[in-house]
């Protein structure tokens, strides 16, 4: 679920910063520190998850999507 989420992040945040509440609300420095900050503690983790990859080899993660079909 790990590897889900962090690749969800950034097309979240992008549909965040383009609904007209942030670009009304968020000063122009906020809406550009927030990314910045978010895709830095994104890079931080995937850092953390070096030792794992080293160790184990590549991460993979399936997700059952029609498992009655056998598609994930």
């Amino acid at each position: 679920m790990e590897l889900a989420i962090f690749t969800a992040v950034p097309f979240c945040l992008a549909l965040l910063l383009a609904a007209p509440f942030a670009r009304t609300s968020l000063s122009q420095s906020a809406r550009a520190a927030i990314p910045s900050l978010i895709m830095a503690a994104l890079f931080v983790w995937l850092l953390t998850m070096l030792p794992r990859v080293q160790n184990d080899g590549a991460i993979a993660q399936t997700i059952p999507w029609m498992p009655a079909v056998g598609i994930s």
